[in-house]
């Protein structure tokens, strides 16, 4: 029993951190997003184009609360990592999260 439990153990290690690297590439992705919205607000700020001006302000606002949302899930993710190995249940918490591994991940585009 405490042989399956052990494999269960590392498979629910192994969902967790595969889902915490997922979410760590989606940090990198929104913030590339941010910096080039950023980047393309100040460029027509510049310019003095009030239209784009406006265009690309919206895009960063909305680029910088994807950001904040895939930081939150990326905090998520390595809190449940490493909450299991500050309990004396550690072996069964990871086991628990071999389901993860059923469960669809979140996509978002």
């Amino acid at each position: 029993m405490s042989f399956a439990l052990f494999v269960l153990a590392i498979f629910g290690f192994v969902a967790v951190f595969r889902r915490s690297a997922g979410a760590f590439l989606r940090v990198l992705g929104r913030g590339v997003e941010a910096f080039v919205a950023r980047e393309e607000t100040s460029i027509r700020e510049r310019r003095g184009d009030l239209t784009g001006l406006r265009e690309a302000e919206e895009r960063r606002h909305g680029a910088r609360r994807a950001r904040r949302g895939a930081t939150a899930r990326l905090v998520f993710w390595c809190a449940l990592l490493i909450a299991p190995l500050l309990t004396p249940w550690t072996t069964p918490l990871y086991a628990a999260f071999a389901m993860l591994w059923l469960m669809p991940a979140h996509r978002t585009v």
